[in-house]
């Protein structure tokens, strides 16, 4: 939960672009200065905002603000009863219409555990215990671990207390009762029971474990063990070189409870409670997420400019689809500049020369009914990605009806013009130097091309560690052509906190400062420079002042 010590105003500017849906959402709070009022803000219910608002209003002797509809009616909300309860609603979609059918005084059936309804829904005369859903003559109904169908016409709430995934590491023969002892105090600890429990998960070397099987059949539930390279790929927050030693992953509990309550999957699972340990067992707690109605056969792709990455150069176009989408895709080294804004997000991500297996996986996903945010630098369609999703729609049958949407982003070109003046505006030819995919042979022809030309040129890619020659016949090619005195200009990091820049003669260009972070410009006939700026003079002087 999030409380913000300040006008609420604030508060509302800074979360609305990390805002995502109710069932996600974490509890945010505001409270004034003086504490004479506190705010809930988002997630009342699932979040706990409201309860928590009341608990600081008791600290602070403020008054908690709250207007969520029930609790302002004094009425027990379902997913508030969720939310006590630690329980998991499988079907969020029905949340508002429970709750306004409570609203509106309509009888609503309850089919569940006794003590649930006791304690949360008893006071209400319009919720009604029922023994069996198929028994339910009501409109609306919540099923809570119930067993069998309501009627078709019946809108139901479905919720389990099963929401937990337990995790377990322990060493080779560890007594059976130890282990359950241990578990079942360390549940209690955390204000849950046995029977939030839907399944324990450890690594492959522990499946034939008697005292991790025999705990699943006491508590009942399923046992699953993965392998070292599938826990090996889960981020966890307290990873072990020990454990790695032993096992060949740097997390059992952690990881394994991640991977059996989804991970990677839409909605992704959290870590309740990180990895405790006792003495030779480790326990680790993942909390299952609530569940909305299953998304359209096919997702799609949306492919997005991040400009130089600075948070001031991404789009609110771009910035609002990432914060809508499933999943996120993209190398990464540029998934770092947005990590922020996509936490608790499948990633798919990759290194350089992994292009093919991103774009391909990023389909299949979309494929699989996700909406797929592909995150390239600069523009999507300018030297990234967007060209290879297309062509990969076009050749594989089984992506092609994928819709494929380009959101535009600034590209470094635009950004290193504004940082050096106006060096393009009378327009510009654009050649990229990297003959990783582009035969050597055809950029020296279009640096030939360009260089008769009367318009500047921006070189991108301009030199690797290693490949430095194409740079060094790039400016042979244009003192040729244009002389030695010719301005030109690079710009290194365009736009980023750690940009530098140089302006001077052809003559003088410093190539050994070049690298791929680096973009170069070489101007033509109408290039000026004056007060450190780059510009070229657009013709209105000739024509309309002199």
């Amino acid at each position: 939960a999030h409380i913000f010590i300040s006008a609420t105003g604030i508060a509302v500017r800074k979360i609305a672009p990390l805002l995502r849906d109710k069932t996600s959402d974490p509890a945010v709070l505001s409270c004034s200065e003086s504490g004479s009022h506190v705010v809930g803000l988002t997630s009342g219910h699932l979040g706990g905002a409201n309860r928590l608002a009341r608990r600081v209003a008791r600290v602070t002797g403020g008054q908690a603000v709250i207007s969520t509809a029930t609790d302002v009616n004094g009425l027990p909300a379902f997913d508030e009863a969720a939310a006590q309860e630690h329980a998991r609603i499988l079907n969020t979609d029905a949340i508002r219409s429970l709750n306004a059918a409570l609203l509106s005084g309509e009888p609503i059936a309850f089919c569940g555990p006794r003590t649930v309804f006791d304690r949360h829904f008893a006071g209400t005369d319009q919720v009604i215990y029922t023994d069996s859903p198929e028994a339910v003559t009501a409109r609306h109904a919540v099923l809570w671990d119930a067993e069998g169908t309501v009627p078709e016409e019946v809108q139901h709430l479905d919720i389990t207390g099963k929401s937990f995934v337990l995790g377990v590491g322990c060493r080779r023969g560890v007594e059976p009762l130890e282990l359950r002892l241990i578990a079942e105090g360390h549940l209690s600890d955390l204000g849950l029971r046995p029977e939030h429990i839907a399944a324990i998960a450890s690594c492959d070397v522990k499946a034939d474990e008697p005292a991790i099987l025999e705990l699943g059949e006491k508590w009942q539930v399923p046992v699953e063990f993965h392998a070292a390279a599938r826990l090996d790929a889960v981020p966890v927050p307290t990873p072990s070189a020990k454990v790695r030693e032993k096992v060949g992953t740097a997390s059992v509990s952690e990881a394994a409870c991640l991977l059996s309550a989804g991970y990677g999957s839409i909605p992704q699972p959290t870590l309740y409670a990180p990895k405790a340990a006792f003495g030779d067992v480790t326990l680790a707690l993942a909390r299952l997420p609530h569940l909305s109605a299953p998304k359209a056969t096919h997702g799609q792709v949306v492919v997005v400019g991040l400009g130089s990455g600075v948070p001031g150069q991404i789009t609110p176009e771009v910035d609002a689809a990432l914060r809508h989408c499933d999943t996120v895709a993209g190398y990464s080294n540029y998934v770092d500049f947005i990590r922020d804004r996509i936490i608790g997000k499948p990633i798919i991500q990759n290194g350089m020369m992994g292009e093919v297996a991103r774009c391909r996986a990023t389909l299949e996903a979309a494929a699989a009914g996700q909406e797929v945010c592909m995150v390239c630098s600069g523009d999507p369609g300018i030297l990234a990605m967007a060209g290879l999703l297309f062509e990969l729609r076009a050749r594989e049958p089984e992506f092609a009806d994928i819709p494929i949407r380009v959101l535009p982003g600034i590209t470094a070109a635009n950004i290193a013009a504004a940082s050096l003046g106006a060096p393009l505006q009378n327009g510009f030819s654009l050649v990229s130097l990297s003959d990783l995919l582009v035969p050597s042979d055809e950029v020296r022809q279009n640096l030939r091309a360009v260089a008769q030309s009367a318009l500047p040129v921006t070189l991108y890619n301009p030199a690797g560690r290693k490949r430095r020659h194409l740079l060094t016949e790039a400016l042979d090619i244009f003192r040729e052509q244009r002389g030695g005195d010719v301005l030109c200009a690079y710009v290194r990091h365009a736009g980023r906190p750690q940009e530098a820049k140089w302006i001077g003669r052809l003559d003088d260009f410093p190539a050994d400062e070049v690298d791929m972070s680096t973009l170069v410009i070489i101007g033509g006939p109408r290039t000026i420079t004056d007060v450190g700026a780059m510009y070229e003079a657009r013709g209105y002087v000739e024509k309309y002042m002199e």
